[in-house]
């Protein structure tokens, strides 16, 4: 083999590597992205239940909160309590 064929055997194995390594890269950030939305969703499911836990000691704050939840809230200021 000449110099220029063992070049050439060189460029193609290394954009196969690059090929491989993007793939690869594409797997690690699809798996981070499972994971950061994973935690995302149980942070938030665990400071509903711990707004929820604060609010049933006040029937009233209670009631808002449940309406804000669950999108139904009309009054301008139980809009404002909710948020």
């Amino acid at each position: 083999m000449t110099f220029a064929e063992l070049g050439s055997l060189g460029e193609f194995i290394g954009s196969i590597a690059a090929v491989v390594t993007l793939v690869l890269l594409l797997i690690q950030l699809r798996e981070g992205t499972r994971t950061l939305e994973s935690t995302a969703a149980s942070e938030l499911s665990s400071q509903i239940a711990n707004w929820h836990g604060r609010c049933s000691q006040n029937s009233e704050l209670l009631r808002v909160f449940d309406l804000g939840v669950n999108d139904k809230l009309e009054d301008p200021i139980d809009i404002a309590r909710f948020k």
